[in-house]
C-alpha cells in the first residue's frame, strides 16, 4: 500500500431497525473526542460508510479538518442474511461465518464476499490517493474482514474486542497498528 489508512469503527449507536438510519446514541456522541488525536495527522481525505453512525462518527473530525465527507456505498456493514436473525443468534452466526469465509447465510454475504467488495475500493483508492493519510469510517466487522486480507490473524476474536469507536491504522507498509488502545 502506498497510503496510510485509519479505519474507524463507528461509535455506539441507538437500537433501530433502520439499519440504515441508526444514530449514534448519547454514549457514542460522548466518545468521540476519542477521535481528536486524527487532526495532528496528515489527513487529505476522509470516506464514509453511508449509514447514519459510520457519517456522524467522523462529522466532528471532518469539520475540524475541513475536509468533506465522501459516500461510498462498498462501506457499508456486511449484511448476515435476509432473514432475521435474534440476539440469541447473533454470535454463533457470526462465529459461522468467521470460521467459513466463503459461507454465506440466506440472502447474506459470506467474508470473502465482503472483503472483495471492500478490497476492490481499497484498490481504487491507492490509484487515487499517493503517500496519503485516508480516514475511511465503516463497521466493526467489515473493517476486521477486510484487513484479515492484510493479517490472518484478525478474526471473529479481534473484532468482539474493537471499542466504539475504534481506530485500526494500516500504513505504509501494511503494518496494522490500534490507535485507541493504550498497549499499541
Amino acid at each position: 500500500m502506498n497510503n496510510t489508512y485509519y479505519f474507524i469503527r463507528h461509535a455506539h449507536s441507538a437500537y433501530s431497525p433502520d439499519e440504515a438510519g441508526r444514530p449514534l446514541s448519547e454514549t457514542g456522541r460522548a466518545a468521540l473526542d476519542q477521535l481528536d488525536f486524527l487532526t495532528e495527522k496528515p489527513i487529505t481525505a476522509v470516506y464514509s460508510s453511508p449509514y447514519q453512525r459510520a457519517i456522524q462518527t467522523i462529522e466532528p473530525l471532518a469539520q475540524k479538518l475541513n475536509l468533506p465527507i465522501q459516500i461510498d456505498e462498498r462501506l457499508v456493514e456486511r449484511k448476515l442474511s435476509s432473514q432475521m436473525i435474534t440476539d440469541q443468534e447473533f454470535e454463533s452466526c457470526l462465529k459461522q461465518l468467521w470460521s467459513q469465509p466463503d459461507f454465506a447465510l440466506a440472502g447474506g454475504e459470506s467474508n470473502l464476499a465482503a472483503q472483495k467488495r471492500a478490497l476492490g475500493f481499497l484498490q481504487e483508492l491507492e490509484a487515487k490517493h499517493h503517500q496519503e493519510h485516508i480516514v475511511l469510517s465503516s463497521h466493526g466487522n467489515l473493517i476486521c474482514i477486510l484487513l484479515q486480507y492484510f493479517d490472518p490473524q484478525i478474526d471473529y476474536y479481534f473484532w468482539r474486542r474493537l471499542a466504539m469507536p475504534d481506530v485500526l491504522m494500516v500504513g505504509q507498509k501494511d503494518t496494522l497498528s490500534h490507535p485507541l488502545k493504550k498497549d499499541s
